[in-house]
């Protein structure tokens, strides 16, 4: 019901976008009909001086166009800077730190020995070697006999082993 309302007030708004500019013109035309000379024919009559083409003067055109052209500017508006080079000391030119994204923290809960290969779950969800734990890092390898997965990062090579308690 709520949809056929707005539908409906849209369908308002479309035609009143439509309809408002042309009533607005109708109207005009009606009420200023526009002045009485420019519905006056030229044809046979006498032209009045509202009718009259005029040109406005262009010898300032002209005037430009003879002018001697000024000389091109040598060199740069714009003062030369001169930069030295000054030995900065061994702390200034330190670089920043290499950023280290932080090991995730995995939670292993199951790890299980299938045809197609091991399937670990960690965090709940069923993942296999390849698969994305967390941003760029990846199960590298799962060992359901030893019970561990080892997870790489994708761009370092940093990588870990988790080992699934016994409990």
């Amino acid at each position: 019901m709520e949809i056929t309302r707005v539908r409906r007030q849209a369908r308002f708004v479309a035609l009143a976008a439509v309809a408002c500019p042309v009533a607005c013109v109708l109207c005009m035309n009606t009420l200023a009909p526009g002045p009485s000379s420019a519905r006056a024919s030229v044809a046979g009559g006498k032209s009045t001086d509202a009718q009259k083409l005029v040109l406005p003067d262009d010898s300032w055109v002209r005037g430009l166009a003879n002018e001697r052209q000024s000389a091109p500017i040598d060199g740069s508006p714009f003062p030369e800077v001169v930069v030295s080079s000054v030995p900065l000391p061994e702390a200034v030119i330190a670089t920043a730190p290499e950023r280290v994204d932080p090991e995730p923290a995995i939670r292993l809960t199951g790890i299980m020995r299938s045809v197609a290969g091991d399937v670990a779950l960690i965090g709940g969800k069923l993942l296999r070697a390849g698969s994305d734990v967390d941003g760029p890092w990846r199960v590298e390898a799962i060992d359901a006999a030893a019970r561990t997965v080892t997870i790489r990062h994708g761009t370092d090579g940093r990588s870990f082993v988790v080992t699934l308690d016994r409990e």
